[in-house]
């Protein structure tokens, strides 16, 4: 195989790697501990937090600084409205890598 044919099979595999990291699971529970930190990241707790993960520590969920406004405000309104209510809320996110903030990354609180 020549190097050029080498380098384009690298290369796909490179991106159908990447590609899989984002939103592949959920957790039910209830909000046990909701923190806000002035870099906009927002981390929480639910009552079964997850004990491990294969890349981010598992402490806490996080919706990242990065997160549109826009949404991160949702999320954030989402969160407390549960917290306050000791409702149970479903939280979308990824099992696998793509971590935030270093902790597991939220893609979904619904």
């Amino acid at each position: 195989m020549s190097i050029l044919k080498r380098l384009y099979v690298i290369c796909l595999l490179v991106i159908s790697a990447n590609s899989q990291a984002g939103y592949d699971a959920n957790i039910q529970g209830e909000v046990k501990q909701v923190m806000t930190y002035s870099s906009g990241a927002v981390l929480f707790r639910l009552e079964n937090q997850p004990q491990s993960h294969p890349q981010c520590k598992s402490s806490y969920f996080a919706i990242p600084a990065s997160t549109k406004e826009s949404i991160a405000n949702r999320f954030l309104s989402r969160l407390l409205a549960a917290y306050s209510t000791k409702e149970t809320i479903n939280i979308g996110f990824d099992s696998k890598g793509d971590c935030a903030e270093s902790w597991i990354r939220v893609h979904r609180i619904g």
